[in-house]
This record gives C-alpha cells, sequence and structure tokens, in this order.
C-alpha cells in the first residue's frame, strides 16, 4: 500500500519543477485548484530553484484540472 499525502505530492511538484529546471527550463507556471496558500508556498518554492518570478500564477476550474492532471 503506497501512503499518499499531500506533503509528499507537494515535494514531488518541487522535484519535478528542479528536474524541468535541470533540463534547461527557464520559465515557469504554478496552477492550482482552490489552494492558494499551496499555490503560494510553491511559488517560494520555485523562486529558490529557478530565480525568478513565475511567468503567470492561475486557478483553473476542477474539470479542467481533471482532464490536464500528468501521472
Amino acid at each position: 500500500m503506497r501512503v499518499r499525502t499531500s506533503g509528499r505530492a507537494f515535494e514531488r511538484m518541487v522535484d519535478y519543477m528542479r528536474s524541468r529546471r535541470d533540463d534547461g527550463a527557464d520559465g515557469w507556471v504554478i496552477q492550482h485548484i482552490q489552494a492558494p496558500d499551496r499555490a503560494a508556498e510553491l511559488v517560494e518554492r520555485g523562486r529558490e530553484l529557478f530565480g525568478c518570478e513565475p511567468q503567470w500564477v492561475s486557478e483553473v476550474g476542477p474539470v479542467i484540472g481533471t482532464y490536464t492532471v500528468r501521472g
């Protein structure tokens, strides 16, 4: 059984941002579904990784979010 927590999911997103930076990405965005506080935390981590502000931060609706989630 795999334990799934929001903390582990958050760190997985940070790891993904780090891998994109290491692959040469120089721009980044944050999109969230009714989670502005967690998005703000992710922005802070992204600033540390990329050394710049995100291109944008936005909220998406749950229907769009359902169909665009990466596995």
